[in-house]
């Protein structure tokens, strides 16, 4: 059957050949962009059904959230109920939701319920995304500066504007006149 359709293919013209060939091509184009529109399609499909998963987590940790800040839980609880896929997660909720809207105690028991996961926010300064090192950046030094000082000083020097602008800003609001030099 192949070695027909060759000889077939010999026999034709140039300007025959010519068609077989865009023919051939445009079939394997068409193809390649179904190809990819699947992948893009299972790829949004993955995305939404994390983001409802995360959803329905969210919900539930805020409500312990909200329950240690009134005293009315510990913070062990909530601790517990932190799977290893929501650390990062979480520690941005901690700073979305609650770090950038409170100030003295309540505070300082947002920064407690971060403190056992910045350290997987940490791993995220090292990502060769500017964009995962700038939030990284950002949660660690508004929830742990004491700690990972030394990091956000260091990212001050990051190839990327973005992230050194970042660590820029959380030092002069955290700090004032003493990170001037660093910055």
């Amino acid at each position: 059957m192949l070695q027909d359709f060759l000889t077939t293919l010999l026999l034709l013209s140039l300007r025959d050949r010519l068609f077989v060939l865009i023919a051939v091509t445009t079939a394997i184009l068409f193809l390649a962009a179904i190809a990819v529109a699947l992948g893009i399609v299972a790829f949004h499909s993955l995305n939404e059904r994390r983001e409802r998963r995360w959803s329905e987590r969210a919900k539930v940790l805020d409500r312990l959230v909200l329950e240690v800040l009134a005293c009315n839980e510990s913070p062990k609880r909530l601790w517990e109920a932190v799977r290893p896929a929501d650390r990062v997660p979480f520690v941005e909720s901690l700073l979305q939701n609650y770090a950038y809207n409170l100030r003295g105690e309540e505070l300082d028991v947002v920064k407690e319920l971060a403190e056992p996961y910045l350290a997987a926010v940490v791993k995220r300064i090292r990502s060769p995304r500017p964009e995962i090192r700038a939030n990284a950046i950002q949660s660690v030094a508004n929830l742990g500066l004491a700690e990972y000082e030394r990091l956000v000083i260091q990212a001050l020097g990051d190839p990327s504007p973005m992230v050194a602008l970042v660590a820029a800003r959380a030092l002069a609001s955290s700090g004032g006149a003493r990170y001037a030099r660093d910055i």
